[in-house]
Parts: structure tokens; C-alpha cells; sequence
């Protein structure tokens, strides 16, 4: 149908349309944008215009926004309106719905606010998507959820100067959008850093048009007294008063209740710069210029902000496209208009920015006073030339270091911490033929010199990431090796800021590979080197600042490193190892970032789990259930303030099993499975969303594989088939990996046990059941030639040849031999409770196999010795079954005829 005509309009909101024609509107206005405007717009200033009614189907309405959202928690409470969370059904996704207060309400200002979101559109200016009631005194708008905060709550950390600098320069899309909002006859008239919403990726949204007005109306731009806003100082919250703004924020002539332009925004984004500079609003009374409050701001910077809050309108810049043209300027090392410079400022500025020009041209004079010969027009010509192309060159050869620099932090952080480092390869090899095309004797400053050492040494900690991810710790420890040597040479030439934390990342990984080779002191001792350089900074570091938050983070990160080292042989050192771990990560102390913050607290987070998993062992279950609710409490709240955060995601999974793990351990089992559904509700999408993402399908798999336990017997095949497909996939892609290798064997023997155990091995699963047994065999063979360890593939034995016995095969017996001269070295080789026990299960494995008590006899002395052995170590749960078993066939030999 066509646009809605205005004496549709007027019939519709009187309520005298047909049915039929009030249904032909209702879609139309579901399409047609310009007309859902006139609609939000006409009918919410209706409610608050004496003599017009409601339309007669606001009932209907109202139902319909209740069917089609879910409201959820309250986000955030403003002057006249409020934030809700909530879940829209029909396009199945989370959004914010914003709403009149219950006791503040202003609905015409409301209608304003939607009426001005549906006119502009523009990345940094929040959309709107919806719009309507939810009661009858409630209009509400729905728009996107933001994962954040606002710049005030961003502010309230403790940032240093640089940080500040950096923020400033990260609000251009702010100053930018206002620019465009005034493009189209828009005044937002409530900028202040309450209503600029910081993301978690560094972008930047203005929010609260509420107080917008349309620049070429002047009722608009300056409200009748009567509806004038004024500001709460103290709460930061806009209500009805005498004056209309933010105190500290709004022009004073908008405070004063005159007419305003676009030079009353342009106010508030000076005040707003001030304000993250200085972590202060402007005063109107004795303003104190920026730079005196910001020592580090340049003059001609600080002039650009001073003039935007000059108390004169006439002396502002016109328009917030001029304070952007402004700052651009600026940013670009060129002169701004709104600073005086003074004959020293020009000098020295054209002398920082032309640096090679200036080392250049004094070579060329020096060259003219020694070769008076040649004439001074060719040599001045040479020389433009040569510096020209110098300049071409150098920019260059900074360019591809910016962009190195880029993908060797930025991107391969993102791709790391997604578990796809398989994505790295080729990217490596673009890196690497950029690093080889550039031309080191381009480069002017010790500072990027050093980048360029950084650059290299990051590139090979890259190669010996993929290498690592691979499986190949052989190929990847050459690749450290030369990374630990060009970060000290970078530190040499020029050290940096994020020197420890590089050079503390590289003694990380390179523990990693040493330790997949066997090399445990190596090991160790690259670790130690970490913990030593990172101690020794932290002991000289400003506390909470950018740099005292990385170096505590990978300090705790070498504690944990050095904590699962000895977490196999010495548990009470592991268990110390962690504690220090949490003691140095400070997660409560605020961190100088959201990002940092953040990282802190999934670390501590997998602290926390692994410290639970060591009382576990222990049986110590109740020193482990406070660190099992810490993890769960603090991965619930990353979940809760960003759900769409795969990380946090992983880490509230992670929480889930190891507490599901915890109570069976325990012995509860009420509370296993509901954790596990709900493990299972956030792994599945996780994995089914990045099906190459090998991470997320094998903690899905283990969550099967622990629920395998706790499902009737159809279900139980189901999921320990799928545990055993996942598992065998990762490892026919990564054959060299030791944790790919692990996760196959260790879920392969569970199905294989549960088929030998539960169903008796059916001949309709012997053949599939031989095909793994063999795969698996293979791996075990694998691993344990690179880790001089058996006991997994002791476990391949022991459980494969009762498959080889249910096939009439001979193989099996000559696997328990083979198992049994395998425990039973490894027990003399590295005697722990765990290979004494298995030293007696081959054994009488291999003794039964010997065919009548005659022949068992002569060994029931040594048989005797392991029992008492094992016994003297402890006997609960499966350990008290085993003994029971070789106790009865000790009794049966020596009975027997």
C-alpha cells in the first residue's frame, strides 16, 4: 500500500478504521521506515497531549511487545528513563529495551528521542529497532545491546597519561557522528561521558538523544520553560529543573535557557576531552586551562580543547565537522588553527617531522664544502631527489613494520585465543616475506630498530607456535631458541615497554616444548628464567599501570606453568606453586583496562580449576570446593556482563565439568548431571559454530564422555561413539600432538571398556572395535617412544586383548604379557602408588593366561609382594576392588588340587 496519508493517521489514532484497514497499516508500518517515524513519533507525544486519546487497540500492541519480548534484568537508570535487557523471540537474539521511569517519565522528550534515531544512522549513534508499549503508561524502544561501559564507569580506573592520550584520539568517531547529526539538522544537547558507551572492541556509541532537537526549528532548539532539564551535579542524572544540560558538560548558554546551536555539542565534546584528559568536568567559573592539569598534553592540542569550551559561543568553533577537521589536522602533524604558535614551536616541529630530511641535507652540505668543483644546482638537485626517495622508502619500510607489528600481536592474539593456530600458517609466510623485503639501514630511530629485532622475534615465536600446534616440539624449540635471542638483542638496542612481557611469552612457550620432548628441567628452568626477569621488573614498576598489569599477568602465568610441572610427581609443591600463582595475579586490584581486567580474571579463573583438580586427586574435597565456587561464581559473571564471549563461554564450561567431576568424585550424584546438560547447552553451539575449531570439539567431547556415566544404556553408545569420532578426528589431523594423542587413547579405552565391560563385546561390534584398538595401539606406541612413559599404553593392552580373546585370536595373550613386562619395569623405574597398582593387575592379567595353578604357583610369592605393596599405599574405591580380586585368586592358586 501506499504511505499512510494524514487522514489515515488521524483515523487510525482515533480508533475509528475498519479491522481491515487497520491491519493493511500495521504491516505497512512494519516496512516502511519513514512512516514507523511519524508513527513513533505522532503517537507517543499523543499520550502527553491533552485532549487525544489512545487508539483503541493499545491493548493489542501492548500484547504483541509481550510476545515477542522476554524482559530480563535492569542495565542501567537514568534521569528520565531506564535500560532493560531482553530477549527478542522472533529475530532470536538479545537487545536493550529503553523505557519511560515509572517516576520521572517524560513522554513527549521519549517520542523526541525515537523520532530523532530513526532519522540518523551512523556506526558510532546507536540504531533503533523497534518501537511501541509494553503498558499502557509505558512506551519503550528496543536497540542493540552493548557489550561495555560508559567512558565515566571506563574512567574510574586509574589511567595514566598516555592512556588518556590514546582514549582521546579513540572518541573521533563520537565527534564525528555529532558532526554528521548536525548535517541533518540534529542538536544532541546532553553530551557527557554518562551517555558515550566504550565497547569491548575499542568502538565508541553516543547514546541519550533525549534532549535532541531539531536544529532548524527554533521551539525545538530551545524548549518553553516549563519543560526545561536541568542537571543532578552530584548524580550525573538529567531531571526537570531550571535550566536544560549537564552542569560541567552543557554550554553555558544552554544552561541559561537561550537559544543554542551547533556550537552548544560542539561545548560537549570540549568538556567531554577535558574530562578524560584531566578525569574532571570544565567549570564555567575560573576554567583551569587542560595543560596545566595534563603536563604530557601538547600546547597545540590543549588549544584545540580550550576553544571548544569557550564561555563565548562566538569563539567555539562552528560546528563539530570543524573541531573534527580540527583534530584530524593535528593528528597528521599539521598546524591547527586554533593554537598561536610561537616562532620556536614552527622550527622545532618541521625539524621532528623531517628528520631524514635534516640528516640528509647536512650530509649534502658537508659534501659541498668539500667539492667546491661541482655546481650547487646539480648537488641540490640530487639531493631533493635522493631524499624524496629516502622519504618514499622509509615510509615504506614503516608501513610494513606497522603491519607486521599488527598481525604478529594483534591478529595472532585473536586466533590464538580462539584455538585455531592451524589458521597461522600461511600467515606466518606472509610475514616472513615481508620482514625479509624490508631494509634495516631505512630505519632512523633506536626505537625502530628495536620494533623491527621485536617484529623478527615475534615471527619466530609464530613459526614455533604452528610447529607446536602440530605436534612437532622438535621442529618448534630451534624457532624459540632464535626468538629468546632476538628479543635480547631488540632489548639491547632500544628496550621497550612490553619488553618482559615478550620476552617472558617466549620462556613460556619454550618450556612447553621442552617439556612435550621429556626435557623437564629444561623445562623448569626456562620458567624460572620468567619468574626471575618478571619479579625483578614488577619490584620497580608503578603499581597499576599498564605495564605492572602485564607483568603481573605473565608472572602468575610462569607460577601456573611451574605448578602443572609438578603437579605429577610433587602435588604439595604443585599446590604451594598455584597458591603463589593467585597471590601474584592481584585479580581484585582494578586493572589500568577492560581487556586487562579481563584476562586477569580468566586466568585466575583456570588457577582456581586447576588447584581443584589437585585436591581431587587428593581426595582432599573440601579444601577444592572453594576454589571450584570461586571459578564457577566469577565465569557465571563474565558470562552475565558479556555472553557472547566465547572465552567466557569456555571458561563457565570449564567451571561446569570440573564441579560435575568434583561431586561424582564424592560420591553425589544428584548434581552431575544437570552441570553437565548445562556444559553441554554452551559447548554444543560453541562447536557447531567453528566446526574446524578443535578446542571446542574436544571439550564437548569430554563433557560426553563424563555423561556417558549417567544415561541410560542406548544413550551411553551414543555419546561415547561420538567421544571416541571427535577425539579420533583431532588426532588423524595432528597425529604429532601429545594432547591430541592423549584424549584419542583415553577416550578410545573408555568406549572399548564399556563394550567389553557392559555388552560382553557383541560380534557386531568386534570388527570396529579391532580397527580402534589398532589405531590406538599405534598411538600409544607413539607417545610413549617421545615420554619413556607406559601406562597408557599398558591401558591399550589390557583392554585390546580381551577384543583379540573375543575373536579367538592368540594376540591376546601376547598383549598381556606385554603389559605385564611393561608394568612391571615401570614400577621399578618410577615406583608411585599408580604403577604399583598396575604392576599387580598385569600380573595376575598374565598369570591367568598360564593355563592351571600349577604353573601359577611359583609366582604367588611375588604376586603376594605387589599385594602388600599395594595395600600399604592405601585402599579406596577401585584400588580396595583390586586388591579384593587378587586376594581371592591368591586364596583360589593355593586351594586348587
Amino acid at each position: 500500500m501506499a504511505c499512510i496519508s494524514d487522514v489515515a493517521l488521524g483515523q487510525w489514532l482515533s480508533g475509528t478504521l475498519s479491522a481491515q484497514e487497520h491491519k493493511a497499516i500495521v504491516v505497512h508500518v512494519e516496512t516502511c521506515a519513514s512512516c514507523r517515524e511519524i508513527w513513533a513519533a505522532v503517537v507517543l507525544e499523543a499520550r502527553a497531549t491533552p485532549g487525544l486519546q489512545l487508539p483503541t487497540d493499545q491493548p493489542a500492541a501492548i500484547a504483541a511487545a509481550n510476545a515477542r519480548y522476554t524482559l530480563k534484568n535492569e542495565l542501567v537508570r537514568g534521569g528520565m528513563g531506564r535500560i532493560l535487557r531482553a530477549d527478542d523471540r522472533v529475530l532470536q537474539r538479545e537487545v536493550a529495551i529503553k523505557c519511560l521511569r515509572e517516576d520521572h517519565g517524560d513522554p513527549a522528550r521519549f517520542a523526541r528521542e525515537i523520532a530523532v534515531l530513526s532519522r540518523l544512522s551512523h556506526p558510532a549513534i546507536v540504531a533503533i529497532f523497534d518501537a511501541g508499549w509494553l503498558a499502557p503508561d509505558f512506551p519503550y524502544f528496543a536497540m542493540p545491546l552493548l557489550q561495555g561501559e560508559t567512558l565515566e564507569q571506563h574512567l574510574q580506573r586509574p589511567r595514566d597519561a598516555t592512556y588518556r592520550l590514546a582514549l582521546m584520539r579513540r572518541l573521533m568517531p563520537i565527534i564525528n557522528a555529532v558532526a554528521y547529526a548536525h548535517n541533518e539538522g540534529i542538536l544532541h544537547r546532553d553530551i557527557k561521558p554518562q551517555n558515550i558507551f566504550v565497547g569491548q572492541f575499542d568502538e565508541c556509541v553516543l547514546l541519550d538523544w533525549g534532549l535532541a532537537a531539531d536544529a532548524s526549528r527554533p521551539e525545538s532548539a530551545n524548549e518553553p520553560p516549563h519543560t526545561t532539564i536541568a542537571s543532578d551535579a552530584t548524580a550525573g542524572l538529567t531531571r526537570v529543573g531550571q535550566g536544560m544540560g549537564t552542569v560541567g558538560f552543557s554550554a553555558p548558554e544552554q544552561l541559561a535557557g537561550h537559544r543554542v546551536d551547533e556550537r552548544a555539542d560542539v561545548y560537549g565534546l570540549g568538556a567531554v576531552l577535558y574530562y578524560v584528559l584531566t578525569n574532571q568536568a570544565p567549570t564555567s567559573d575560573a576554567l583551569v586551562h587542560v595543560c596545566a592539569l595534563t603536563p604530557a598534553l601538547p600546547n597545540d592540542l590543549g588549544s584545540v580543547i580550550m576553544r571548544a569550551l569557550a564561555p563565548a559561543a562566538t569563539d567555539r568553533y562552528a560546528s563539530a565537522a570543524e573541531l573534527a577537521t580540527e583534530l584530524e589536522r593535528y593528528y597528521a602533524g599539521l598546524l591547527v588553527t586554533g593554537h598561536h604558535y610561537s616562532p620556536r614551536e614552527i622550527i622545532w616541529r618541521w625539524l621532528r617531522s623531517h628528520r631524514a630530511l635534516v640528516a640528509v641535507a647536512t650530509v649534502t652540505v658537508l659534501a659541498v664544502a668539500a667539492s667546491t668543483g661541482v655546481a650547487w644546482r646539480q648537488i641540490t638537485h640530487e639531493r631533493d631527489v635522493a631524499v624524496s626517495q629516502r622519504a618514499q622508502a622509509l615510509a615504506s619500510q614503516r608501513k610494513s613494520q606497522a603491519l607486521s607489528t599488527f598481525v604478529l600481536v594483534d591478529v595472532q592474539a585473536k586466533v590464538e585465543q580462539l584455538g585455531r593456530l592451524d589458521l597461522l600458517g600461511d600467515l606466518a609466510t606472509a610475514v616472513a616475506q615481508y620482514l625479509d623485503d624490508s631494509d634495516a639501514a631505512l630505519l632512523v630511530t633506536g626505537e625502530e630498530r628495536a620494533n623491527e629485532k621485536y617484529n623478527q622475534a615475534r615471527l619466530q615465536l609464530l613459526l614455533g607456535d604452528v610447529a607446536h600446534f602440530a605436534g612437532e616440539a622438535a621442529n618448534a624449540v630451534p624457532h624459540y631458541e632464535q626468538a629468546k635471542v632476538l628479543l635480547e638483542q631488540a632489548d639491547q638496542a632500544h628496550p621497550l615497554e612490553h619488553s618482559i612481557k615478550e620476552r617472558c611469552r617466549g620462556q613460556l612457550l619454550l618450556s612447553e616444548a621442552y617439556y612435550a620432548q621429556g626435557e623437564k628441567p629444561r623445562a623448569e628452568a626456562a620458567l624460572q628464567a620468567c619468574v626471575t626477569r618478571a619479579a625483578s621488573a614488577l619490584a620497580t614498576t608503578v603499581p597499576q599501570t599498564s605495564m605492572w598489569d602485564e607483568t603481573v599477568y605473565v608472572l602468575a602465568q610462569a607460577h601456573m606453568a611451574l605448578a602443572d610441572l609438578a603437579r605429577d610427581r610433587d602435588r604439595r609443591l604443585a599446590i604451594s606453586r598455584y597458591q603463589e600463582a593467585i597471590a601474584t595475579l592481584h585479580e581484585d586490584v582494578p586493572r589500568i583496562s577492560a581487556k586487562e581486567q579481563h584476562n586477569a580474571t580468566l586466568l585466575n579463573i583456570a588457577i582456581a580449576l586447576r588447584l581443584a583438580n589437585v585436591y581431587r586427586n587428593e581426595r582432599q574435597l573440601a579444601l577444592a570446593e572453594p576454589f571450584l565456587a570461586q571459578a564457577m561464581k566469577r565465569s557465571r559473571r563474565l558470562v552475565h556482563d558479556s555472553p557472547r564471549d566465547i572465552h567466557n563461554q569456555d571458561a563457565l564450561i570449564a567451571s561446569l565439568i570440573a564441579t560435575a567431576q568434583h561431586y561424582a568424585a564424592g560420591g553425589e550424584q544428584a548434581p552431575v548431571v544437570p552441570l553437565l546438560r548445562e556444559a553441554t547447552a554452551l559447548a554444543e553451539p560453541l562447536a557447531a559454530n567453528d566446526p574446524g575449531n578443535l578446542v571446542f570439539a574436544q571439550r564437548l567431547a569430554t563433557i560426553w564422555q563424563l555423561l556417558a556415566e549417567y544415561v541410560p544404556p542406548a544413550q551411553r553408545a551414543e555419546l561415547l561413539q561420538k567421544t571416541v569420532a571427535v577425539s579420533q578426528r583431532r588426532y588423524n589431523l595432528l597425529p604429532n600432538g601429545p594432547s591430541a594423542r592423549s584424549n584419542f587413547i583415553s577416550d578410545g579405552i573408555a568406549y572399548i571398556a564399556w563394550l567389553r565391560e557392559e555388552l560382553n563385546l557383541p560380534a557386531a561390534k568386534l570388527p570396529d572395535a579391532a580397527a580402534l584398538c589398532a589405531d590406538m595401539l599405534g598411538a600409544a606406541r607413539q607417545r610413549d617412544e617421545h615420554t619413556a612413559q607406559v601406562h597408557g599404553l599398558v591401558l591399550v593392552l589390557v583392554n585390546c586383548a580381551d577384543v583379540d580373546d573375543a575373536q579367538d585370536s592368540d594376540a591376546g595373550v601376547a598383549k598381556r604379557a606385554e603389559a605385564y613386562e611393561l608394568a612391571t619395569r615401570a614400577a621399578i623405574k618410577a615406583p608411585s602408588p599408580y604403577a604399583r597398582l598396575w604392576a599387580l593387575k598385569t600380573m595376575m592379567y598374565w598369570l591367568n593366561d598360564q593355563g592351571s595353578p600349577a604353573a601359577v604357583r611359583p609366582h604367588l610369592n611375588e604376586l603376594t609382594t605387589r599385594l602388600q605393596a599395594v595395600i600399604a599405599d592405601g585402599a579406596n574405591g577401585d584400588v580396595a576392588t583390586s586388591i579384593a580380586l587378587a586376594q581371592q585368586f591368591i586364596n583360589f592358586v593355593r586351594n586348587a588340587p
